[in-house]
């Protein structure tokens, strides 16, 4: 048996062809619309960001400048302490000097009041509880 097999017109063709092209155009303009809404959508979540991080931007404008005043107030601050730990530091100083200067007058004042009564040394040591026997 033989089957018959018949070939398509150049006609039958070109309404192929054009059908083809048809729904190839109708697909794109389908994926072309997509696309356009996708890139829409993307350009308008791009706009808010762009408008949150201006937003964070100012903010940290305002932060920066808050930060450079406290810089100010704690150098400021610092320099002070600086000057009083200093300050501090001469009294400290000046009254271990004052103790040493006493406690060398204290042992005069003892060698004195032994030479003037003349008693014995123990009685006059600084561990004694008694002054003068």
């Amino acid at each position: 048996m033989e089957e018959k097999i018949t070939k398509p017109t150049i006609e039958t063709v070109l309404i192929r062809l054009n059908a083809m092209e048809e729904r190839l155009g109708s697909k794109l303009s389908e994926a072309e619309e997509r696309l356009e809404s996708r890139i829409t959508a993307l350009g308008e979540v791009t706009a808010t960001l762009e408008g949150r991080f201006d937003g964070l931007e100012r903010r940290f404008d305002g932060f920066e400048s808050r930060f450079d005043g406290f810089e100010g107030r704690f150098n400021s601050f610092e320099e002070r302490l600086g000057t009083r730990l200093d300050r501090i530091e001469s009294l400290a100083h000046a009254s271990r000097a004052e103790g040493l200067e006493l406690r060398a007058d204290f042992r005069d004042l003892r060698i004195r009041l032994r030479e003037h009564f003349q008693c014995p040394v123990e009685s006059f040591h600084p561990n004694s509880r008694r002054l003068l026997a």
